[in-house]
């Protein structure tokens, strides 16, 4: 999981060829860009039957972290041959369905969360084990530390 101070997401391989992705809260440019270069890094070279992309929860992307987020995906498109996808709105299926026939994958576009789950879960059997909350882990997206002001002074020698 990445996650920033308004939002994260979590992602990951649940088994082998089956990777999961999920928004909570607001995603934030800094954040979408923190998660495309972790997309790009553990897409690469690694063939994913299903892309399992659960955007239900209320909640908000930046226009920036949307377009980090699908030029990731767009760098990995060959490795790329389903997405499933679980919306929270009728309204969103229509990108949804946009950005899959970009990367030319074969979309699935869920509207429950109970149609989405047992799609991922006849997909990779033991994604339940892999998703409980208190598996996560946390890694907080921040600014690299200031250099600091104060001189330095050698230790003296005896």
């Amino acid at each position: 999981m990445v996650a920033d101070r308004e939002g994260g997401v979590v992602l990951g391989f649940v088994n082998k060829e089956i990777f999961y992705m999920k928004f909570l809260g607001h995603v934030s440019s800094s954040l979408g860009s923190h998660c495309a270069s972790m997309l790009r890094t553990k897409l690469s070279g690694t063939p994913v039957l299903g892309f399992f992309c659960d955007a239900e929860a209320p909640g908000t992307i930046d226009l920036s972290a949307r377009s980090s987020i699908v030029r990731a995906f767009l760098d990995n498109r060959r490795h790329l041959e389903s997405m499933t996808t679980l919306v929270g709105a009728p309204i969103v299926a229509p990108t949804v369905r946009a950005i899959a026939t970009v990367l030319d994958s074969l979309a699935h576009i869920a509207d429950s969360a109970e149609d989405f789950h047992a799609m991922l879960v006849r997909a990779a059997p033991y994604a339940q084990a892999k998703l409980p909350r208190d598996k996560w882990t946390r890694t907080m997206v921040s600014e690299a530390p200031r250099p600091s002001t104060r001189l330095r002074v050698a230790p003296r020698r005896p």
